[in-house]
């Protein structure tokens, strides 16, 4: 299937959605979307640029928590304006410590974005007084009052513009220099390319990506908590990666689809989904080595 046709046959589906099913499922719809966010942005970084990040929802999670604390203190209640803070804390942060992370290498960046991602949600924990501590923030109200329909095209609305956005940069000259560093770092350096700067950038692009994400889903929960800079956010971006594929950026949004559903359905009958799903997860691996959508989709 052409990379087009695809495109165009999944935004159909997602457009249609609300009418034809109950809220329930529009509502899962939804929050696939918001997910689908988070992988494909850090499938750019995994799968286009070869740094693997356990710190990627550090982006999600800020953006969340701040229009969590400002709507909970009563502070702004206008939409763009939080959507707009909620990104523009997310990149700062990701700036200063995306600066501090690409100073090492390899492993050493893995971990130390996962350190960071880590001292991030012990301070959600600890500041009480702001981020509502372990029990997190609740009661965030939905942008304005239509109902629950216009809440999904405006996620939907969200997807659309940030897949555009990271359809444009991969097939852009300097997605392929990404591409470039992935392969061999070294031979681009030796080309004249300034690796780190381009590496540094994509960290802020992808990050931002992910704000998208975290302040809508934040909106769609009414909830933030700890959770949202955890660990187990990023493993579960990290599996919609793998399951769908790497380096074909649709294919996350198949690996979000596939977790989504596969929890909601394994959660209702048993109390130990978790532990089926993971098993599900490997054998996945094993028998899609490529990811889902690396068999069937092109980019």
């Amino acid at each position: 299937m052409t990379r087009p046709k695809s495109y165009l046959i999944i935004l159909a589906i997602f457009l249609v959605i609300p009418f034809v099913v109950p809220p329930f499922y529009a509502s899962l719809a939804a929050k696939i979307l918001l997910f689908a966010i988070l992988a494909m942005s850090l499938d750019i970084l995994l799968g286009y640029t070869g740094l693997f990040s356990f710190g990627h929802v550090i982006g999600w999670g800020v953006g969340a928590y701040t229009v969590g604390i400002l709507i909970t203190h009563q502070v702004i209640h206008n939409f763009w304006i939080l959507l707009g803070l909620g990104l523009l804390f997310g990149l700062i942060i990701n700036a200063i410590l995306g600066f501090l992370a690409l100073r090492t290498s390899a492993l050493y960046f893995a971990l130390v974005t996962l350190a960071f991602a880590e001292i991030l949600r012990s301070v959600a924990v600890k500041w009480k007084t702001a981020t509502g501590g372990v029990d997190g923030l609740s009661g965030i109200p939905k942008p304005w009052q239509f109902g629950e329909i216009s809440f999904y095209f405006l996620v939907l609305a969200a997807f659309v513009t940030c897949f555009i956005l990271m359809r444009w940069l991969v097939d852009s000259r300097f997605g392929k220099i990404l591409v470039g560093i992935r392969e061999n770092e070294s031979r681009m350096k030796s080309f004249g390319f300034h690796t780190w700067a381009y590496k540094y950038t994509a960290l802020l692009f992808t990050g931002l990506m992910a704000g998208v994400g975290g302040t809508l889903f934040c909106f769609f929960t009414g909830y933030v908590g700890p959770g949202d800079l955890g660990f187990g956010l990023s493993g579960q971006g990290l599996l919609m990666v793998l399951i769908g594929g790497m380096g074909t950026l649709i294919g996350p949004l198949i690996g979000s689809i596939v977790l989504v559903v596969l929890s909601d359905i394994l959660s209702t009958y048993s109390g130990h989904w978790m532990l089926i799903l993971g098993t599900l997860f490997v054998l996945s691996v094993i028998v899609f080595p490529k990811g889902i959508g690396g068999y069937f989709i092109k980019g």
